[in-house]
């Protein structure tokens, strides 16, 4: 992991990326030999292990090759110390999103059962591989918005809202086209058996919209070292996910799970600014964003 920032910090997460891909097409055809073999479950257990073993040996020939290895010896404790103050509201917001990604699904396994849990994390697993899209788009630009934030600042705020603008507008039509073919999707994916969850799809998808905005949003938070406010939404969105969970879910069923989280996205990532003095820039940059696709005039 080490090793991933460094290549984000240096632009340079291509190296990662193929990293991550050799590590893959390795471990998958390891996996495959395995599965022929008929061998006990603990050999799949050792392969996951070595996925991450194959993954390290991959970076570390990596940085070795770009000549990069010296970072490591740049090692100051104070710095550390630092980060580590400045990181605990990432760890608690890394726990609260972890509730609130999950806590619907345990939830409707216990009020509804577990067919409708599984129809409902269907529809979450297709909505979770579009929403990493952005995440790695804004995770891997970071260093770059942060070289923005120390230059110009109507440079660092249009830059903002046309990357948002993108991230926005791509999951918009992403979401449209899910409306029209979630069905055939499901059934594609996993089979006639979960047609049903279209429906369940085609809200949680919205959810993309506001997700991107949010993980936009972090990258600002980062930036701007405003790290606390990540976690206190975060928390506060868990918590209200709970709330209308208990609410909707016996009215609705997994549409209601689908309604609440779509409500809580939008609440955590867009609501609460308007009652932040200190996001005012933020909400400007995402009005810009939506309205204007990321258009700045600069003003004289």
């Amino acid at each position: 992991m080490v090793v991933d920032y460094h290549f984000q910090s240096e632009l340079n997460s291509k190296y990662s990326a193929i990293c991550k891909a050799c590590t893959l097409a390795v471990m998958s055809i390891a996996k495959i030999i395995l599965i022929v073999l008929g061998v006990d479950l603990t050999w799949f257990v050792i392969a996951a292990l070595m996925d991450h073993i194959i993954l390290a040996l991959f970076m570390f020939f990596a940085v070795r090759k770009l000549g990069s290895l010296a970072f490591i010896k740049s090692f100051s404790g104070q710095h550390a110390i630092a980060m580590l103050h400045s990181a605990w509201p990432m760890v608690l917001t890394a726990v609260a999103a972890l509730i609130y990604m999950r806590i619907d699904q345990v939830m409707i396994r216990n009020m509804l059962g577990f067919y409708e849990a599984g129809l409902y994390s269907a529809a979450v697993k297709i909505y979770e591989s579009w929403i990493v899209l952005p995440f790695i788009i804004t995770t891997s630009l970071l260093p770059a918005i942060v070289k923005l934030k120390q230059g110009n600042d109507y440079e660092y705020r249009r830059r903002m809202s046309q990357l948002l603008s993108i991230l926005i507008w791509g999951s918009v039509f992403a979401a449209v086209v899910v409306f029209f073919v979630g069905e055939h999707l499901m059934v594609l994916a996993f089979g006639d058996a979960y047609k049903d969850s279209a429906a369940v799809l085609s809200i949680v998808m919205w959810t993309a919209v506001f997700a991107s905005i949010g993980s936009l949003s972090a990258r600002y938070f980062n930036a701007e070292r405003m790290e606390k406010k990540i976690a206190l939404r975060t928390a506060l969105a868990a918590m209200l996910n709970v709330g209308l969970n208990l609410i909707l879910i016996p009215m609705y069923g997994i549409k209601g799970a689908a309604i609440a989280t779509l409500f809580c996205t939008f609440f955590a990532n867009y609501l609460m600014d308007w009652f932040d003095k200190d996001l005012r820039i933020l909400l400007e940059i995402k009005h810009r964003a939506l309205f204007s696709r990321g258009i700045w005039v600069e003003k004289k």
